[in-house]
């Protein structure tokens, strides 16, 4: 009995080269919102390649703050300062004020360095008008809520 119990998992430990079975680590984002999230253990360069964007999945909720942030901040222009900085996990946000045509506007890279891969997304663009921008973050924050795991 008990050794017909021991077969499977004797099996599974050979399967996984006598290592533990490991959680994924990293949620990959499509850059162009066509496929859904992938959970992987490692970022690859290859992954910089096919526009895939790797966040840590501990640090969504606090990317998904931060970009809901970054949309309130793109709807109370002018915001007459500096901007937030964001930094979570192997996420770093790069934000700055800059005047186009009279007007103030946001520009923000977010720069993922995961397993020294480096992958930078140009959330907002300063030659982009802010109500563009905000489109584009509030797409962004529904595709991510419609495709992590919970």
């Amino acid at each position: 009995m008990i050794k017909r119990t021991l077969q499977p998992l004797l099996l599974l430990i050979t399967l996984s080269g006598g290592r533990p079975l490991q959680a994924q680590r990293y949620a990959l984002l499509d850059e162009h919102f066509i496929h859904p999230v992938r959970y992987v253990d490692q970022v690859t360069a290859s992954d910089r390649f096919n526009d895939l964007f790797p966040v840590e999945k501990q640090a969504l909720p606090a990317f998904l703050k931060a970009l809901q942030e970054i949309d309130a901040q793109l709807s109370a222009l002018p915001l007459r300062g500096k901007l937030t900085n964001y930094s979570m996990g192997c996420l770093q946000f790069t934000g700055r004020l800059t005047t186009v045509a009279g007007r103030e506007r946001i520009d923000y890279v977010v720069t993922s360095t995961c397993d020294s891969v480096r992958i930078s997304l140009h959330l907002c663009d300063a030659k982009v008008t802010p109500a563009r921008n905000a489109f584009y973050v509030r797409v962004l924050i529904r595709y991510i809520e419609e495709n992590i795991r919970r």
